[in-house]
């Protein structure tokens, strides 16, 4: 089904220039005033025009401007539009793809001076953007019709009481409206009939005491403005109008009590109103599909949730994706999130002075990394939709090592007082061999990154990575301390490369591990091991000086409940350092962590 697939937005308050790849189900994440309601408004406005003040504009002498890409208008759905819309937009569309713009050169420039143009591909030539061609407006209408926008907590009561166009209770009832009107129409109609007889002023039945109202009051009128007369007059809706204003009550059995949702608390409230979609997103998905897409446009509906309401509410969204909706909202909470949508969440940011921007989501990065292997960006993506939080941090420590995910929290947040996420860190695992991949795709996407990494790892990874080159003196100082260690007091394995590896069967000699410490000890290969730290530091990774974390914490590499113990006794005791092995490599590398300049994007 057609949807829209990209959007910018130029000159839209704090969107001075923002672009975003927008799927049929797409969380946007970021702080408070980062601009996710502004994105919100722009989507609403290309598809339902009104009036933009100055308070809209970001430079009020520049146009606003917001362009789509609308995408999947295939011969089926241009065949679905009745033969007027049909004919209007059939010649501007290429590849089963439209683009439309809309521009607003000045504030409160009237509704109908609003352009929309749409882009006319020419073939061998770029095409050209056609200005308010004719009928074009309501054709794009019939693929969209007027978004549903929910929005934050303050507009609940409104949204779920009041069924005027454009809430969702209003929606709601629209989708009985037909049916209610064709089964039970007659049989009110017959009736409110029969009420306006009694109290129209016209009606055949009126009551005397109507009547008399009409007589003394003409009485009373005539000794001041003689051939005047006066009639009560109560109106009676048709059929249709009275479906249309139903409300929402809420009653408690238990009590005895009924009430208005106004007077219920702001959980309530917001449980009643995300109940209405979720059932709103059933009755949808019975309906056969027609031609239109409808955008529904909310902010933070996990607001004042219990967890389990808010996992209710997310697939409740996620259904309406799969029938004839597009769900585009923004959140605080990683629980709205499933690892199957982390690609295609949009983390928006605010840079100075003021101005909103998006960086690419992870599935366009990467769409843009497929040069590399194929089993390598997927293992990326398993690691990073692993978890959501990393999507509500400014920064993500990536390890290679389940040990660092589990004692990095407790002993930093000892040492400084603070916790990861209180410094808006993140700590996402990400396996020997794709970390330079992951930092990366985590830049590519605005988000600061760093990693931690064990010695061994940087004389391969690094040289792959361009961090250093093979020829570098320090690197090959280091490479000749194995030969000397094999000399000197223990063999050590060297693959072709002239790197430790493990003894295979038969061969004596020291493991890859043990070959690493015995390297981080020998004093002739320490200022060479000072100068690769200083290197990878300013290209964000830190690497154990003495080997792995193991050794720097004196634990065990593979004992979990070791792990687990050392996390305890930092958090419950003060004497926890004399169990370290190396406490100024921890501190080194605390303060490391605790750098202000991560070079965000």
């Amino acid at each position: 089904m057609h949807s829209l697939k990209y959007v910018e937005i130029h000159n839209f308050r704090s969107c001075e220039n923002v672009s975003l790849w927008v799927n049929s189900f797409t969380p946007l994440v970021g702080y408070n005033n980062a601009g996710k309601s502004n994105i919100l408004f722009a989507i609403k406005w290309i598809l339902s025009p009104y009036s933009l003040q100055s308070s809209d504009f970001y430079d009020e002498q520049n146009p606003i401007c917001v362009t789509a890409l609308i995408e999947g208008v295939s011969d089926d759905i241009l065949n679905s539009l009745q033969s007027r819309h049909q004919a209007k937009i059939q010649e501007f569309v290429s590849n089963e793809q439209i683009w439309i713009r809309q521009r607003q050169n000045t504030p409160g420039q009237k509704k109908s001076d609003i352009n929309l143009e749409i882009y006319k591909p020419h073939q061998g030539s770029s095409g050209e953007w056609n200005k308010n061609p004719s009928g074009i407006r309501q054709a794009i209408e019939a693929l969209f019709p007027e978004p549903i926008d929910i929005g934050a907590m303050e507009d609940a009561t409104e949204d779920s009481t009041k069924a005027k166009a454009g809430t969702t209770i209003g929606r709601l009832l629209g989708l009985f409206i037909d049916p209610l009107h064709e089964q039970y129409g007659q049989v009110v109609g017959n009736k409110l009939q029969e009420i306006d007889r009694l109290i129209n002023q016209d009606g055949d039945s009126r009551p005397e005491i109507l009547k008399d109202f009409d007589k003394n009051v003409d009485r009373i009128l005539s000794e001041f403005f003689p051939g005047v007369n006066v009639q009560l007059h109560v109106p009676v809706p048709d059929a249709r109008k009275l479906f249309q204003s139903g409300t929402v009550k809420v009653r408690e059995p238990h009590f005895g009590v009924q009430s208005d949702m106004a007077d219920l608390g702001h959980g309530s409230q917001r449980s009643i109103q995300i109940a209405l979609i979720r059932y709103f997103s059933e009755i949808r998905s019975q309906i056969a599909s027609d031609s239109r897409r409808q955008v529904l446009l909310v902010e933070e509906p996990e607001l004042y949730l219990h967890p389990q309401a808010v996992e209710k509410v997310r697939v409740a969204l996620y259904r309406l994706s799969r029938s004839s909706y597009q769900v585009i909202f923004a959140t605080h909470s990683p629980m709205m999130i499933s690892r199957t949508h982390i690609p295609y969440t949009a983390v928006v940011r605010k840079s100075e002075p003021g101005r909103t921007f998006i960086a690419n989501n992870l599935a366009k990065s990467l769409e843009e990394q497929a040069s590399d292997p194929n089993m390598t960006l997927q293992k990326v993506l398993m690691e990073l939709k692993n978890s959501s939080k990393w999507l509500f941090s400014d920064k993500v420590l990536l390890v290679e090592g389940k040990t660092e995910l589990v004692v990095l929290p407790a002993l930093y947040e000892k040492i400084t007082g603070f916790t990861l996420e209180d410094c808006g860190i993140s700590i996402v695992h990400s396996g020997k061999g794709s970390m330079g991949l992951a930092k990366d795709l985590l830049s590519d996407m605005g988000i600061a990154a760093r990693g931690i990494t064990d010695l061994d790892h940087i004389f391969d990874a690094s040289v792959k990575r361009g961090i250093i080159a093979e020829n570098d003196e320090n690197l090959q100082r280091c490479l000749q301390g194995f030969v000397d260690i094999s000399m000197d007091t223990y063999p050590v394995q060297l693959n072709e490369a002239g790197r430790p590896r493990n003894p295979r069967s038969g061969e004596q000699g020291l493991t890859q591990r043990e070959a690493v410490k015995y390297l981080a000890l020998r004093g002739d290969c320490s200022s060479a091991l000072d100068r690769l730290r200083d290197v990878h530091k300013q290209n964000g990774i830190w690497f154990w000086r003495y080997g792995d974390i193991e050794v720097v914490l004196n634990l065990n590499k593979k004992d979990e409940a070791a792990w687990e113990e050392f996390a305890y006794a930092v958090e419950r005791t003060e004497n926890w350092k004399q169990y370290v092995n190396y406490w100024e490599e921890v501190n080194s590398f605390v303060e490391w962590l605790s750098e202000s300049n991560w070079d965000l994007p």
